[in-house]
Parts: C-alpha cells; sequence; structure tokens
C-alpha cells in the first residue's frame, strides 16, 4: 500500500505529540511518511541507507528552521549543502517538502492537529535554496496535499491558497520558529533557542564519545526555570524609576562638574585679570610718585633759582654805587682847570676805544649770527625731510585704517571723521574729538555685536533645548507607543490566561467524582473577583482543601467503623477456621463432629460472606477517598492568571509613569518652542534695526575686523600726532631760519657802519695827541685809572647782569617745568584714579573674591584711592607666580567664553539659564537659578547642596528597593527556585539512582554554585535558602546589598541592554551554579570530568554521558508548556552500551515521559520497559536507486509487523534477553 494512502493515526494524549513526519520529492524518496507509535520512532539500517539522512530533514530543523550544516546535519560537516538533498547531482531544478504533524486529545477527548512543514526549492548552479515555511491545522493527505493530482508539487502562492485562514505561510525562519514556539512550546525567546541548541546536542552522532562539562553544565542549567518575568518586569519599573533619579542625579553631578571646571578656568580668568588691574594700578601709583618727585625736585630748583637771583640782584646794586662813585670822581677831575685841554683828548681816546670796542663787538655778532643762519638752514632742511616723511606715514595708516573700516562696516564712520581730515589745520580739539567720536562708534559695534552674540548664543541654546526636549517626547512617545501596545498583550494576555484557568478549571469540575464545590453565588463571585485581581488564595484551591478536610474526616470516622467490623468478623472467621482445621485433621471423627464440620464450614461462609462486603467496603473507602485527594491536589494551577495579572498591573503603571512624563515632555517642549520663537524674533528684530545682518552667523570674524580696524586707528592717532608735531618743528625751523637771517644782514649793515666810526674816532684821537701838552699827563693818568675800573666795574656789572638774567631765565624755565610737572601729576593722577576705579569696578563684580578670596573687604566702590592702591599692593603680592602677560591674557579671552558655552549647556539641562556680560572689558559670567542671579560660585555651592540632597534621596530610594523588592518579592521567589531547583535535582538523581548498572556504577547530579562566585553572591544564597523570618536585620542588610552589587556588576558588563534584560541576567539563579555529574564506583563518589571519565569502560562512558542529557531534556520539558511536546533526537543511539543498561534508558526515557526519534544501525528498541515504539527499517539494494522501508511496531510484549497487510507477530522475549539475531523482512522497495 502507498504510503499517502496509509489510514491516518490518531492522538491519545493530552499533550502534543509527534504522530507522523513525511518527505516529499527529497534526498531519495519521491513521497514518504513515517508513523510513530505513541510518539517514538526508530530508524534503523546499515550505514548509508540514509537514517541520519532523513532525520536531519525532519528535526531538529522543522522546529528550527536553519539550513546551514551546522546545524541541520548531525555531524555539522560544513561540506554538505542543502541543496544536493533536493538535486542529487542529477536534477536540473526539484522543488520538495519536509513536514511532521503533531496532535493530541483535550479532556472533552477532542483531537487537535497541528502540522509543520518548510518547503525547499533549488536550482542547478545556485548555491543554497529558497524556502518557505508553514504551521497549519491541516492534516496532510486530509484536509492538506502538498502534490496536486497531476503530480506536481505546490509551489509557495499555491500553498498559502490551499492553507487560507487554517493557518500561516512564511516566507523567513524567525518569524515560523517563533510561531511554532507560541503554538507548541511558550518558551520565551531565549530559552526556546536554547532548546533547541539541547536537541542538536542531543542528535551528534555517538553523543556518548566525548565529555564536555561546560556544555553539560550550560544544558542542564537552561533546562531549570528562569526567574519569573513578571517579578523581572514589577523590579525593573522600579529600578527605571530609580535610574530616573540616578541620571537627575548625574545630571546634577555634571552640572556641578562643569561649574567647578569653569570655575577653574575662570579663577585662572580672574586671576589674571586682577594681577593686570593691580599692575596698572601699580604702574600708575609709580609714575604719580615719580611725577610728584620731580615737582619737589623742580621747586628745590626754584628755590635755589631764586637765591641765586637775589644775591645776584645784591651783587648789580653793590656794582651800580661803585659805578656812580667812580663817575662822581672822573667828573670832578673833568671839572678841574687842569684837564679843560686834555678834556678834549680824553673824550677821544674814550670814543675811539668805543668806537673800537662797538665794531669789534659787531664783528662778533656778525659771526654767530652766520653760524646760527647756518645751524638753522641745516635744520629747516632736516624738518622737511621729517615731515614729508611723517605725510607719507600718515597717508599709509590712513588708507589701512579706511579699508579696516570698510571691512568692519565702520566705512560711514571712518569716512564721517577722517575721510576729509585735514592733518595740517586740524588742533588738538578737533582731533580729540574724532578720536573720541570714533572710538566711541567702535564701542557701539562692538556692543551690537555683543548683543547680537548673546541673542545668537541664547538661540542657539533655546534651539538645542527645543531639538532636545522634541527628541526626548518623541523617544518618550515611542515608549509610550510600545509600552500601550505591552497593555494591550499583558491584558490579552492576562485574559487569555483567565481563559485558561477557568477551562482548566472547567475541565477539572467536569471530571470530578468525589470532591464537590460549593457552586453558590459567593463562590462564583469570589472566583471573579481572583480572576480580575489575584491577590488571595486561588478560590478553587481553598474550597478544594476545605471539602478535602471535611470528607477526609467522615471518611476516617467510616473507616473506622468498618475496620471494627473487619476486625470483629476476622477474629470470628479464624476462631471458625482453627476449630474447622482441628476437626479435620482428627484421626477419627463421630457423627457429632463430622456434623461439627458442616456446621462450621457452613458458618465459615456465612462469616467470609459477611466480611467481604466489609473488605471491599474499605477497599471502597481508600479508593474514594484516593481519587478525592487526587482530585484535590489536581486543582487549576493559579500560577498563569497571577504572573499574567502581576506583568498587566506593572506595565500599566510603566504606562502611567510614561504618560506623566510624556505630558510633561510636551508642556516642556511648548515652552521651548515658544521661548525658541521669541528669542529668534527678538534676534532678527535686533539684527534689523542694528544693521550688522550679514555678519550674524560670523560674529567672530566682525569682531577681528573690529579688533583690526581699532588696531589701525592705534597707528593713526600717533602719525597724526607725529605729522603735527613735525610739521610744527618745520614752521620753527623755518621761522628761525628767517629771524637768523635777518639778523645776520642787519649784523652785516652795523658792522659797516660801526667799522667806519671806529676809523673816523681814531684818526680824530690822533690827532688831539699830538695837539695837547704833555703837563696833562698825570690827571690823565689819574683819569685813565678811574676809567679802567670803571670799565672793570662795568664788564663785572654786565656779567653780573647776564648773570642774572641767566639765572632769570632758568627760574622761568624751572616755574614752565614746574607747570608742566604738575599738569603731568594732574594727568597722573587721572590715570591713577582711572586704573583705581577699573580695579574697584572689577573687585564690585565678584571676579577679585574669585581671584584672591578675603582680600576685598568692604564695598569695593567706596574704597579710597589709598586703600585701592593698598589692595593692588597685597594682590600682586599674592600673584606673584600668576603669568598675566599677554599670551596668557589673550589665551583666557579665547578660552573662558567657549568654555561658558559648554556650562551653558550643562546648566540648561538643570533649569538654569546662564548669561554673561562685559563690564569694563570683562568677561562676568551669571545665571539665573530659581528666579535669582547667581555668581558662578554660588551656582556651584547651590549644585552641591542639591547634589547632597538628591544623593541622600536617592540613598533612602535604594533603601527602600533593598527593603522591600530585593528583600522581600525578589528574595522570596529567588528562594522557591532554588527549593525548587534542589528538588528537581533530587527528582533526577532518585530516577537515575533506580537503574545502576550492572557493575555497580552509579551517577549524580551535584547543583553547587560556581568556582568563580564571588563572596556576595554565595553569601546571599545561603541566606535565601533560609526562611526569611530566620533573617536578624544585618543578614537582610546584607542580602540586600549582595544582590545590588550583582545587579551593578552586570549593568557595568552590559552597556546597551535595558533595565529588563539587566535584571533578568543578574538575578538568573541558573548562572551562580554549575552541573556537574559524580560516579559511585568502588565506594566512592567521584566528579566526573574528561580525565576521569576516561578511566571507565566504553560502556560506563557512554552512559555516564547519555542520561545527563536525557534528564536536561527532560526538565527542560517540564518547565515548558503543560502540552508541549517533549522530544529528543539520537543519531547511532545507545552506541557501547549493554543491553541491560540500554532497557535501563529506555525505562528512564519513559519515566521522564519523552518522545524521541533515534536512529541506530544494530537498535530494536524492544524492550519490556519501553510500552511501545515504531521501527523503520531501512534497507537498499545494488542498481536500484531506492530505500526499502519495513515498519515494526513493538507494543511492550512482542513486536509485529505493520505495513497494511495482516501484521506479523514475533512472540519472543524481549532484547534484554540476549537474543538479537532478528531477521529483517523488507516489505517494500519504492521506486524512484
Amino acid at each position: 500500500m502507498e504510503a499517502h494512502t496509509r489510514s491516518l493515526p490518531f492522538p491519545s494524549r493530552q499533550r502534543w505529540q509527534p504522530l507522523r513526519s513525511g518527505l516529499i520529492n527529497l534526498y531519495r524518496y519521491d513521497r514518504e511518511e513515517f508513523h510513530y507509535e505513541e510518539g517514538r520512532l526508530l530508524l534503523r539500517g546499515n550505514n548509508g541507507t540514509g537514517k541520519s539522512r532523513v532525520l536531519a530533514l525532519q528535526l531538529p530543523f522543522l522546529l528550527d528552521g536553519e539550513v546551514n550544516a551546522q546545524r541541520l546535519e548531525p555531524d555539522a560537516d560544513p561540506s554538505k549543502r542543502i541543496e544536493w538533498n533536493l538535486l542529487m547531482d542529477r536534477y536540473p531544478e526539484r522543488t520538495g517538502y519536509t513536514w511532521i504533524e503533531f496532535g493530541r486529545r483535550d479532556e472533552r477527548g477532542q483531537d487537535h492537529y497541528l502540522t509543520l512543514g518548510c518547503g525547499l526549492s533549488a536550482v542547478e548552479g545556485q548555491t543554497g535554496v529558497r524556502q518557505w515555511f508553514f504551521i497549519t491545522i491541516q492534516r496532510i493527505g486530509k484536509q492538506l496535499e502538498l502534490v496536486s493530482h497531476a503530480g506536481q508539487v505546490l509551489g509557495k502562492d499555491r500553498l498559502r491558497e490551499k492553507i487560507g485562514s487554517a493557518g500561516q505561510v512564511f516566507e523567513a525562519a524567525g518569524p515560523y520558529r517563533r510561531a511554532v514556539n507560541e503554538a507548541l512550546f511558550h518558551l520565551d525567546e531565549y530559552r526556546y533557542a536554547s532548546l533547541i541548541n539541547l536537541l542538536i546536542q542531543l542528535r551528534r552522532p555517538q553523543l556518548t564519545r566525548r565529555l564536555d562539562e561546560h556544555e553539560l553544565s550550560r544544558a542542564l542549567s537552561e533546562a531549570l526555570p528562569p526567574v519569573s518575568a513578571a517579578v523581572v518586569a514589577s523590579l525593573a519599573e522600579v529600578f527605571r524609576t530609580l535610574e530616573s533619579d540616578r541620571t537627575q542625579l548625574e545630571s546634577s553631578k555634571a552640572a556641578l562638574a562643569a561649574v567647578e571646571h569653569f570655575l577653574t578656568e575662570y579663577r585662572g580668568y580672574a586671576e589674571v585679570a586682577a594681577k593686570r588691574r593691580a599692575e596698572q594700578v601699580l604702574r600708575t601709583q609709580y609714575e604719580y610718585e615719580a611725577a610728584l618727585k620731580e615737582i619737589l625736585t623742580a621747586e628745590a630748583d626754584c628755590d635755589r633759582s631764586l637765591t641765586e637771583l637775589a644775591r645776584l640782584k645784591a651783587d648789580l646794586e653793590r656794582l651800580s654805587a661803585e659805578e656812580h662813585a667812580l663817575q662822581a670822581e672822573i667828573t670832578a677831575f673833568h671839572e678841574s682847570s687842569q684837564l679843560r685841554e686834555a678834556h678834549t683828548l680824553e673824550q677821544a681816546h674814550r670814543a675811539a676805544a668805543d668806537k673800537r670796542r662797538d665794531a669789534d663787538s659787531a664783528a662778533a655778532e656778525l659771526a654767530d649770527a652766520s653760524r646760527l643762519r647756518k645751524s638753522c638752514a641745516e635744520e629747516h632742511q632736516r624738518m622737511r625731510a621729517n615731515l614729508e616723511h611723517r605725510q607719507l606715514r600718515l597717508a599709509a595708516v590712513m588708507d589701512a585704517a579706511g579699508e579696516a573700516a570698510l571691512s568692519a562696516g565702520l566705512e560711514r564712520l571712518h569716512r564721517e571723521w577722517l575721510g576729509a581730515f585735514d592733518a595740517e589745520a586740524a588742533g588738538e580739539g578737533t582731533l580729540k574729538q574724532a578720536r573720541e567720536r570714533i572710538e566711541g562708534g567702535i564701542q557701539t559695534q562692538i556692543e551690537k555685536m555683543e548683543c547680537v552674540r548673546s541673542l545668537s548664543e541664547r538661540f542657539t541654546v533655546a534651539r538645542t533645548q527645543f531639538q532636545r526636549a522634541s527628541d526626548e517626547r518623541d523617544r518618550l512617545s515611542g515608549l509610550l507607543d510600545d509600552a500601550r501596545e505591552c497593555v494591550t498583550r499583558a491584558h490579552g494576555e492576562h485574559r487569555s490566561a483567565v481563559t485558561s484557568f477557568l477551562e482548566a478549571a472547567s475541565r477539572w469540575t467536569a471530571d470530578l467524582t468525589e470532591l464537590p464545590l460549593p457552586f453558590d453565588q459567593t463562590f462564583i463571585d469570589s472566583v471573579k473577583e481572583f480572576c480580575d485581581k489575584p491577590h488571595g488564595p486561588n478560590p478553587f484551591a481553598t474550597a478544594s482543601w476545605k471539602a478535602l478536610e471535611e470528607l477526609t474526616g467522615n471518611f476516617a470516622e467510616r473507616r473506622a467503623y468498618l475496620k471494627q467490623l473487619e476486625t470483629t468478623q476476622t477474629e470470628k472467621l479464624i476462631r471458625l477456621e482453627t476449630e474447622h482445621e482441628g476437626l479435620v485433621s482428627a484421626e477419627s471423627l463421630d457423627e457429632w463432629g463430622r456434623g461439627r464440620i458442616l456446621e462450621l464450614q457452613a458458618a465459615i461462609t456465612e462469616t467470609q460472606s459477611q466480611l467481604d462486603p466489609v473488605i471491599d467496603s474499605i477497599e471502597e473507602l481508600n479508593r474514594r477517598e484516593g481519587i478525592l485527594r487526587s482530585e484535590a491536589h489536581t486543582s487549576p494551577a493559579d500560577d498563569g492568571v497571577r504572573a499574567a495579572y502581576d506583568y498587566s498591573v506593572a506595565v500599566a503603571r510603566h504606562v502611567e509613569s510614561l504618560r506623566s512624563r510624556m505630558n510633561e515632555a510636551e508642556e516642556y517642549v511648548r515652552q521651548q518652542r515658544l521661548q525658541l520663537d521669541q528669542v529668534t524674533e527678538m534676534r532678527d528684530r535686533t539684527v534689523e534695526d542694528l544693521g550688522i545682518g550679514r555678519w550674524i552667523d560670523d560674529l567672530d570674524s566682525l569682531k577681528d575686523r573690529v579688533t583690526r580696524y581699532r588696531f589701525a586707528l592705534s597707528s593713526v592717532w600717533p602719525a597724526v600726532e607725529s605729522f603735527q608735531e613735525a610739521q610744527s618743528a618745520g614752521e620753527r625751523a623755518w621761522t628761525h631760519l628767517e629771524l637768523a637771517a635777518a639778523r645776520e644782514e642787519r649784523q652785516k649793515e652795523t658792522l659797516n657802519e660801526l667799522e667806519r666810526r671806529a676809523i673816523a674816532a681814531e684818526l680824530a684821537r690822533d690827532a688831539a695827541g699830538r695837539a695837547i701838552d704833555a703837563g696833562s699827563g698825570e690827571v690823565l693818568q689819574r683819569i685813565a685809572q678811574a676809567r679802567l675800573r670803571l670799565d672793570q666795574l662795568r664788564i663785572e656789572k654786565e656779567e653780573a647782569r647776564r648773570r642774572y638774567h641767566d639765572v632769570e631765565v632758568r627760574v622761568t624755565r624751572v616755574d614752565e617745568r614746574l607747570r608742566n610737572r604738575t599738569e603731568i601729576l594732574s594727568r597722573q593722577t587721572d590715570r591713577r584714579d582711572t586704573a583705581a576705579s577699573s580695579l574697584r569696578t572689577f573687585a564690585s563684580t565678584g571676579l577679585l573674591e574669585l581671584a584672591a578670596p578675603g582680600i576685598a573687604r568692604g564695598e569695593p566702590l567706596t574704597w579710597s584711592t589709598t586703600r585701592t592702591v593698598e589692595v593692588a599692593f597685597e594682590l600682586v603680592s599674592r600673584s606673584d607666580s600668576i603669568d598675566a602677560g599677554d599670551p596668557g591674557w589673550e589665551h583666557y579671552q579665547k578660552s573662558v567664553p567657549s568654555e561658558f558655552n559648554r556650562l551653558t549647556q550643562a546648566l540648561s539641562a538643570q533649569g538654569c539659564r546662564s548669561s554673561a556680560t562685559f563690564s569694563d572689558d570683562l568677561f562676568v559670567a551669571n545665571a539665573m537659578f530659581a528666579g535669582r542671579e547667581c555668581a558662578v560660585d554660588e551656582i556651584k555651592q547651590i549644585l552641591f547642596d542639591d547634589v547632597t540632597a538628591r544623593q541622600m534621596l536617592l540613598d533612602a530610594r535604594e533603601r527602600e528597593i533593598l527593603e522591600n523588592h530585593l528583600i522581600g518579592n525578589v528574595s522570596r521567589h529567588l528562594r522557591e527556585l532554588l527549593y525548587a531547583a534542589e528538588e528537581q535535582v533530587r527528582q533526577m538523581n532518585a530516577e537515575i539512582e533506580s537503574r545502576p548498572m550492572s557493575t555497580g556504577m552509579k551517577l549524580r547530579f551535584v547543583w553547587r554554585l560556581e568556582q568563580d562566585a564571588t563572596s556576595g553572591v554565595a553569601e546571599a544564597v545561603r541566606r535565601l535558602m533560609q526562611m526569611d523570618d530566620e533573617w536578624s536585620p544585618a543578614e537582610r542588610q546584607m542580602l540586600g546589598r549582595s544582590l545590588q552589587q550583582q545587579i551593578h556588576a552586570v549593568c557595568s558588563n552590559m552597556k546597551d541592554a535595558g533595565w529588563q534584560e539587566f535584571l533578568a541576567e543578574a538575578l538568573d539563579y541558573r548562572k551562580w551554579h554549575s552541573f556537574g555529574v559524580e560516579r559511585y564506583q568502588d565506594g566512592v563518589w567521584k566528579r566526573l570530568t574528561r580525565r576521569t571519565h576516561g578511566t571507565g569502560s566504553g560502556g560506563e562512558k557512554a552512559v555516564a554521558l547519555t542520561l545527563p542529557h536525557f534528564a536536561a531534556a527532560a526538565a527542560f520539558y517540564r518547565t515548558a508548556h503543560p502540552l508541549a511536546p517533549r522530544l529528543i533526537l539520537l543519531d547511532e543511539a545507545f552506541a557501547g552500551i549493554d543491553a541491560d543498561m540500554r532497557a535501563k534508558c529506555m525505562d528512564l526515557i519513559h519515566t521522564f515521559d519523552l518522545d524521541f526519534i533515534m536512529t541506530s544501525e544494530y537498535e530494536w528498541g524492544c524492550y519490556q520497559t519501553l510500552p511501545a515504539i515504531a521501527i523503520y527499517q531501512f534497507s537498499t539494494r545494488p542498481g536500484i536507486d531506492a530505500v526499502g522501508l519495513t515498519r515494526w511496531v513493538w507494543n511492550g510484549r512482542q513486536r509485529s509487523l505493520r505495513d497494511g497487510a495482516a501484521a506479523k507477530s514475533d512472540e519472543m522475549p524481549d532484547e534484554t534477553s540476549g537474543r538479537s539475531d532478528w531477521v529483517v523482512v523488507e516489505s517494500k522497495i519504492l521506486p524512484k
């Protein structure tokens, strides 16, 4: 009979079991089915018949969907290609299917089916295959055919039409794998992947050849139930809230660190600025003192000159008196009669001498005038050259300043004051006015720039804050949408869990025969209330145990009564039987004895008939009580309802939290949008009003250009002053030259005239000398002596008068110098007052206190100049090590604004708006906090207090989490899981212990803490194994801290995960422990390692590796859905294990309630310990490209040939009797 016409199998278990599977157009099969027997299938045959090929194309491929050789092939051979299974090196193109059918029968006797399948298509010359998957409730060969009536294998689209609404077709392995998990296993994604990996490990050919301790421990650990998702979700929400608080704390700490970092740079800026201003004060003070000293020196010089002037005046008066006396004496001589004749001669002598003296003096003055004229001419030439040079220099700097003004946007200002500036005609007032007006215009431009810069920075900050707020709102919106979907799913899961719970309760109550339940309105209301909010006890369990307690009491009373009857009747029966045996054993009996025997026989019969109903009643009572207890113990479990409800509540709370945060974010976005619009409008309006719109995006360039213009002007003013000075000097030199030339001409004319007069006088003198008599010689000699003395006096008087004039000039000059120095002192006083005022202004900004704490005592603006100078002295002495030079000052001028921008960004997260102003060319930073303007160091203290307060609140919140969550719910849940794990290990050991090897070797599992587990984890596990009411406060704190440290350690290693993943990893108690296998042999338990494993016999080594994997699979399925299939896969199973131990392995598989598909060359699987198995014998013949299949069925007692015809039975013992020479009967060969 063809495979597809074979009768369909039906399920017999409540859980899913494999019923059949098949291949279409794959390998050597056109169409073949494999029917399981009670979920078990054995493929046997010689090597090369294709057993492993069928296994590879069926399981776990149909649960996994991956076609790479490492997962598809039992031996993981990468050289094997999936497309070969279709093309076989002879087909150009081929499409095939592999499928498996699962079935189960529910409590009402209704059958359910689920078919999984994969379509594969390959083309010659193309690597790989196209694949698609399907899941359907249809049955192959009944509701669904994968081959058309024309013999064509269905394609993907045609398959989708055939399945319709009865299933789903998938084009990728991922969604298909998730759908299989949801339909059959109900594991989380990670544990489902672990299950598939375990099945792949079990399927490895001759699994028993090598030991991998780590892999074995991992497989057994992953089989344990994980921490409840509801517990993790609830705790994750708490930690998310805590993380939000911690994030705010870290934000405050970051802001505090930014303030401290800025203060470091800002303090350096303040220190340099303070030292520069203090040095300026001291410099002006020194200049003031120097000017004052020069005034005192000038005053002393003036006093000395005045004293000298008084002395010279007295000398002149004395010489004048003596001159008058000599004049009187000479006059007296002249009036005498003896000298009348000589008078004429004396007058001639005197006139000649005077004329000659005047001529000589005029010659000397002419020489001086000539020299002076030559000197003035040379000076005039030098002044002309200098003036021309200064004029060229002035023109160059004027041109450079004009270009700089044009680039700085100040061309109008420059043109107004310097465009037609006449340096030759401009006076000091004009120059001063132009300088002040231009400097004012530059300052106005700078203020415009700073205003626009401030507005631009505010715009940038506002835009950044708006963008961040929008991003945060969008992020929260996405989280809220996801959370709402989670709520919907959670509510759906809760409803599904309630439905499943009520269905289970309905099935349970429908099957009740002994246990009554109070189905009154109160009970129904309690069930409804429990399903809505499962806080209290399970009403079914409560009612069950209450009824159990009541009925078991009634049963106990009835049993006691029946036991009393049984005792009475038994004692009576014993007496009758004893008497009867005594009479029967007597050698001779009289008539009475024979009659008594008959009476006794009748009495025994009667008593027995009375005793049997009592015994039957007791047995019935025991049976009913057993049923009662079984029914009470099998009340529907409420774990699913509780977990789903807890999860839905946790997710709902999360949604509420997100909704609240979303509303806050929306309001914050609205505020930031409004602020951005206001700042944008203000900036644009201000830029338009100020007229610097073209530089709005390049204010630094404009600032540099204004600086260059100012620098160019710094060359203009000295050039103008230098030019004017050169011009004045040139004019003075020309005036001096003209005066010198005129004087020279006058001196020439005077010299000529005086020379003529001197010659004439000398001629008159000589003539008078010849005419006078010699008697008057003595008088004339005395007169000559008097005149000589008079001439000397006149010389002395002239010298005194000259010296008097010189001193008088010196006094005038000293007085002029004194007036100049007084003006200089006044200017130095103004400069000193300006520098002192600058320092006082600096101190009033708070920067002085930042630079030199404690130095600025009192109100700085009220300091006197003397106090200001004292502060400057103290400040300079303190800042001796500070470099206040131009490079350092320029560094701070550039770095502080950029650091302030970073500070602004950091403070904006705290709702603190920072601002900066320029006061006396100083960068003064402030911030608005809580509506109050604060200095940066005040903000530091405020943030420090805020961080301290938040840290205290966070610590309190962490203590609350420790007490209410980690030490409470989480610890109780972990303790339950640890107890359950130890109980599971105990049960597995009990199962294995009951099946020792004939050699005496026994195995057991040990579950211990990892060797590298931290002391905190070890201590936490030790505490968790105690009851929480036994914990002292110190132990509770220690437990909480240990769990918290474990969570923090995991968080530090998993940077990009969320709290759900963090906590699931940190609280995974399975990773705190490791599984090991110990072997008992020769009276000693020894841990099974690679070294110790190798010392056993081949069979012992095989058993030591096979049984733990069976236990791991059973443990895995124990935590899966109760209806999930329980499959394991074995390729070349039980190689090296003797028949007795194989029987025990089969018994263990049956005890663990595992379904399997296995391959073997020699194994038949016919053991009394195994109730049923389907056996397929594979056979091939040379020259025939086909595989022969013969199906046998073992029912626990005999093996029968099942192939559609009459069954052939072999009445013989199972394989443990030692007989293994079974004859393989081929029933068919399927032609290709």
